[in-house]
């Protein structure tokens, strides 16, 4: 005799749609990729015109680890038609040999369940599925079924799967599997993950062919190279000064706890916060100062690498040497307009490297698994010199709050 009550997860459903050979109705949030695929497997035997498929279109149920926006697309992709059900949080699985209702697991909060003592679905009767079928796929009409359907009436087509993936790319889901990691507490403090990156400007280099050194040997050329720093031993105050504010602001509000841990105070979010769109205005007034000032060192730099390659070229034959600067007669200043022009092109422009200057945070509430860790309960304690426990105040919460502040040069305007 069969059990009434039963364990449905993406196993199992797929079990159910392989073994599958007339009808596949199922419905649910949302599906796995593994699921999308048993389906398209499914749809040479059963037939397409055999499979119903109603999901929710909302992204919301991606976000909640009910499944992929990839899997609904592999779908509609294949021509499987995948009807729509706004905000369903249900499941329902009817082939022509098994028939369940069961409950789908938001995989943020817990992965899907895998032990078969712990139910999560009703296995249904062959009449309790056929008066469900009739509210899902109703006779009356073949063309106007999904409008006197009770659920999944419009169709989830290419361009709703694309309007999808460009919220998903706006705002992410967290993978389930960290999702889960993250029933985070609402504390006393935050972890902060901060860098300043690009402002060492004075480290790029340039680099030297074997042209550009003279060397002509077909045997050497290919390996043999050289680099030339391009900013050597120049300070650009400017930058130093962005560089200054931003450690003075980690020093002020950021306190390491232990190898890389870093954390704020919650009462200090707000003046951590306003020091930041400081340093963003510092940033936003320096970017024309800083252009002309890279330039004008990027120009005494050319000066100077230049009559380097061009003494080196002059080991060359007068004729290679005449081709360079074709259609001009061969002189110094004919050699060292093509030279010139020649590393005007390699060099790189004071924007390309202002591009480079990144401010990254990125600030997180301290999850339930860190706040677990004796190790960094320990440090906690050592640094506030107070007990973890008056520090913390714990409060479930599902998912994770994430703060991010990107600054860099090419967008500061926007």
């Amino acid at each position: 005799m069969n059990e009434v009550f039963s364990l449905i997860n993406s196993k199992k459903l797929i079990q159910l749609i392989d073994l599958a050979e007339k009808e596949i109705v199922l419905i649910a949030p949302g599906i796995t990729g593994e699921v999308s695929a048993a389906l398209v497997s499914a749809a040479k035997i059963v037939g397409k015109e055999n499979i119903t498929v109603i999901l929710d279109k909302d992204t919301n149920a991606v976000r909640y680890g009910y499944g992929e926006i990839e899997a609904t697309e592999t779908l509609v992709k294949n021509n499987i038609k995948v009807r729509s059900q706004d905000n369903i949080r249900i499941g329902i699985i009817i082939t022509d040999l098994d028939r369940y209702i069961f409950n789908p697991t938001p995989q943020i909060i817990e992965a899907e369940p895998e032990d078969f003592r712990i139910p999560n679905a009703i296995r249904i009767s062959e009449y309790e599925a056929h008066k469900l079928l009739n509210k899902i796929n109703p006779p009356s009409s073949l063309f106007e079924q999904e409008d006197s359907a009770e659920i999944g009436k419009t169709e989830i087509t290419n361009e709703v799967v694309k309007k999808a993936k460009e919220d998903l790319e706006r705002k992410p889901a967290i993978k389930p599997d960290l999702a889960r990691k993250m029933l985070v507490t609402s504390s006393a403090f935050q972890i902060v993950d901060s860098h300043l990156e690009g402002t060492k400007i004075e480290r790029r280099t340039f680099r030297l062919n074997a042209s550009d050194l003279g060397i002509t040997d077909p045997e050497i050329r290919n390996r043999i190279s050289a680099s030339y720093k391009i900013l050597d031993n120049v300070e650009f105050e400017t930058l130093k000064e962005i560089d200054n504010i931003y450690q003075n602001i980690c020093e002020l509000y950021l306190i390491k706890v232990k190898k890389n841990d870093t954390v704020i105070l919650y009462e200090n979010r707000k003046r951590f916060d306003k020091a930041i769109e400081s340093l963003k205005e510092v940033i936003k007034d320096s970017k024309e100062k800083l252009i002309k000032e890279i330039s004008n060192e990027l120009e005494k730099s050319k000066e100077l690498i230049i009559p380097l390659i061009m003494n080196n070229l002059k080991n060359q034959s007068d004729i290679k040497l005449e081709r360079l600067v074709l259609p001009e007669p061969l002189t110094e200043k004919t050699l060292w307009n093509y030279l010139k022009r020649k590393i005007d092109l390699r060099f790189p422009k004071a924007e390309q490297l202002l591009k480079e200057i990144k401010l990254k945070i990125r600030i997180t509430n301290v999850s339930d698994q860190l706040i677990n860790n004796e190790d960094f309960r320990s440090e906690i304690e050592k640094t506030f010199d107070q007990d973890f426990d008056e520090i913390v105040r714990t409060q479930s919460a599902l998912g994770i709050k994430e703060e991010k502040l990107n600054i860099n040069f090419d967008r500061i305007n926007e």
